[in-house]
């Protein structure tokens, strides 16, 4: 069966889970998965910036995150703590991904600290870097829900950044070459996500190792596609609003996705496109940078 074949057989028939547990795959998969985001090569770690912040404050936000993740479980049901570990699986992907495949063109791309993900609601930072334009860096905030209020209010985030003319900061941030290392700011952010019946789709390749067909798999296209719908909508919300100071921003980070787009044009699929979740990311758009 082609990937097309089973993105159709998918789209649109979620499987009705019966229990909160993930099926034999996706537990396979989770594992793998901690044991990358854990990974330092992968993963920003706050205690790299000791010597820079000093150690007592980023122990302090170390027990802050920590103090946040209590509170999350206590207050997750299990079906939301299902939901998490589907996420957390999904930024596994997309981050080996990318860097194996080029996902997201020749971005680097990292996991956010702990303290990052709680704080900020960034899960992954992709950074392009070119001799003449410099560094570009773009945040990014997963979604693999559908029917809840979560992607709705990640971008109304977004939206009060931009009514405020400052986009968000990412404290503990460093390059691919580690030549920069502190606080990141006005840096523009986006939601990427797809339905669990899709990320079982991908689990099931890269628990196998099946690098040639995660290679041309169309969901590549999807998320750069998710990715320029954003930034474009955003960047005519700041302008219409007039907001001159975030403009930029959007600019650049347009500059960096609209030539990846284009060369991810060949995995498009239509099939994809229908996607539950994306399609909501598509409708929340639509509706929160309306002008």
């Amino acid at each position: 069966m082609s990937i097309e074949d089973r993105l159709i057989r998918n789209i649109d028939n979620e499987r009705r889970h019966s229990s909160t547990e993930l099926s034999p795959l996706m537990k396979r998969a989770y594992t793998e998965a901690q044991a990358l985001l854990e990974n330092p090569d992968y993963t920003i770690q706050e205690s790299e910036f000791a010597s820079l912040y000093g150690d007592t404050a980023v122990q302090q936000d170390i027990a802050l995150t920590n103090r946040l993740k209590e509170q999350f479980k206590a207050r997750n049901s299990p079906e939301e703590e299902r939901q998490k570990k589907v996420a957390d699986i999904f930024e596994a992907i997309v981050l080996v991904q990318s860097e194996s495949n080029e996902w997201l063109g020749g971005a680097q791309t990292l996991k956010t600290s702990p303290y990052e993900d709680f704080i900020n609601k960034v899960d992954m930072i992709a950074e392009w870097s070119t001799p003449t334009d410099g560094s570009r860096v773009l945040a990014l905030a997963v979604d693999v829900t559908f029917g809840t209020m979560s992607i709705r209010r990640k971008l109304a985030d977004i939206k009060s950044e931009i009514d405020g003319d400052k986009l968000g900061s990412i404290k503990y941030f460093r390059d691919e070459r580690k030549d920069f290392m502190g606080t990141r700011n006005n840096v523009p952010r986006a939601v990427v996500g797809v339905s669990e019946s899709v990320v079982e789709e991908l689990a099931d390749l890269w628990v196998q190792k099946k690098n040639k067909e995660l290679s041309t798999h169309p969901v590549q296209h999807l998320f750069i596609r998710e990715i320029e719908t954003q930034l474009s909508a955003m960047h005519d919300y700041a302008v219409a609003r007039g907001q001159h100071g975030v403009v930029q921003a959007y600019t650049q980070a347009l500059a960096s996705i609209r030539p990846i787009h284009n060369s991810k044009l060949k995995y498009k699929s239509p099939a994809l496109l229908q996607d539950r979740v994306a399609s909501e990311i598509a409708s929340a758009i639509e509706t929160e940078f309306r002008h």
